[in-house]
């Protein structure tokens, strides 16, 4: 069982995004997807998820092409997180927690996925009115929801986060973190868009590197994630390099 990807191209507007991208995600997998802006990270997880049609290759779940799942069997399968979500009308935060689920939500569940992220005491405030950080935390909630019956079952899920650091302070990047983590060791796959490479260093088992649209790197994060790194692909100026280097050898201990 796992999510295969297998020689990704795709183009948008003319301008080819993603170049001949292969790999594998395993349940009980959690994997950082790195690289410099404009690289196609966020290209690459929409494809992953099923947002978008490979212009060549395939995408495959269990054996089967992401391209045959109805949408409602890939929804009890996956669930996206993507970077922006756009709310205009004044709904709470247990209406918003609450669109992540495929059937009625009760309160309980609705509380429950709050509460992995300490958010539960934002239940009855107004979405609009929270702030940036406080509104990603309530969309990771409803995107937990939406695979909570998955969680209960024990069975394996995928989950796709773009760049879910956002707007989190220092404390909740680390919970949000060791959320991943604990959730990883359940069963579920999870791909995540980021940034920051000391994260990405202590939490990922797997890292994806990509550099003008094309995967260059991927292996274990201590064997992907080195200074040779931060010279070929980031192209840091030395001391940039070594301060980086430095808080990579730290997260290694």
């Amino acid at each position: 069982m796992s999510l295969l990807a297998e020689g990704l191209g795709w183009a948008q507007k003319g301008k080819k995004i993603l170049h001949d991208v292969s790999g594998e995600l395993a349940p009980g997998t959690l994997l950082a997807i790195v690289g410099p802006n404009g690289a196609g990270k966020s290209s690459l997880l929409h494809l992953l998820a099923g947002g978008e049609q490979p212009d060549t290759g395939t995408v495959s779940l269990d054996g089967q092409l992401l391209s045959t799942y109805s949408a409602a069997s890939l929804a009890r399968r996956r669930a996206v997180l993507t970077q922006e979500q756009s709310l205009l009308f004044p709904f709470t935060v247990r209406d918003v927690v609450a669109m992540g689920s495929l059937l009625a939500a009760n309160d309980e569940d609705i509380e429950h996925c709050l509460q992995y992220f300490s958010a539960a005491e934002l239940i009855n405030r107004q979405y609009l009115s929270l702030s940036g950080g406080e509104r990603q935390r309530v969309q990771i909630a409803r995107v937990l929801l939406q695979l909570l019956p998955s969680l209960k079952a024990g069975d394996p899920a995928y989950l796709f986060l773009d760049e879910p650091l956002n707007a989190l302070d220092l404390n909740h990047q680390f919970a949000l973190m060791a959320l991943l983590e604990s959730l990883r060791d359940r069963g579920f796959a999870i791909a995540c868009v980021i940034h920051d490479l000391v994260l990405a260093h202590r939490f990922a088992d797997q890292v994806w590197v990509l550099s003008n649209g094309r995967l260059v790197a991927q292996g274990g994060a201590a064997a992907v994630i080195n200074e040779r790194l931060l010279d070929e692909v980031f192209m840091l100026p030395a001391q940039p390099r070594k301060v980086m280097a430095s808080l990579l050898d730290c997260a290694a201990r």
